[in-house]
């Protein structure tokens, strides 16, 4: 039916049904179709940029998943699911990054904080979000791990497949 008579909204169609069997580009194809339609408002938008982000993760393209969260975040301000799913992406591959061990635990900064955005800004959100922040709360640096690995000041660049800046929630 989608080849048919193709929409944004058919091409979401088929998108969700790829992505349930599994076959993520595919399911990419199609939510990227269903994103550049025209006439589509700005939540719809944002959906399907979401459901973009999602299958780029499955796939293991996070960076190329973050991209499309930030942008349905742009399209939608106050929907927290993609900062939930950045926040996600940062925890699964903290240990990923750095080279000692406080550097292979900063990524969890970066989760959190992503975590505690998604809260604030959407209440639909707040309970997920929560246990991430409990979940991930204890393997973040300790202040004498970072210590043991020469860290000093306020603040810490993480760079893995991201960079971003964090400061310590303790002084050093």
């Amino acid at each position: 039916l989608h080849e048919m008579n193709p929409t944004p909204s058919s091409a979401f169609k088929m998108g969700k049904r790829k992505y349930a069997n599994k076959k993520y580009d595919e399911a990419i194809t199609y939510f990227k179709e269903a994103l550049e339609g025209v006439d589509i408002d700005n939540i719809t938008k944002s959906k399907y940029a979401y459901y973009t982000a999602v299958s780029y993760a499955a796939n293991g393209s996070y960076s190329k998943a973050r991209s499309l969260a930030v942008k349905a975040v742009n399209f939608r301000k106050n929907w927290g699911d993609p900062y939930i799913l950045i926040g996600k992406l940062y925890a699964n591959t903290a240990s990923k990054c750095g080279s000692d061990p406080a550097a292979k635990k900063a990524g969890y900064w970066a989760a959190i904080e992503k975590f505690q955005l998604a809260r604030s800004i959407d209440n639909n959100c707040r309970s997920e979000a929560n246990k991430l922040i409990s979940d991930y709360k204890n393997r973040v640096p300790t202040a004498s791990m970072l210590a043991d690995n020469n860290y000093s000041g306020t603040n810490y660049k993480i760079q893995c497949w991201y960079t971003e800046t964090r400061r310590f929630s303790y002084p050093i």
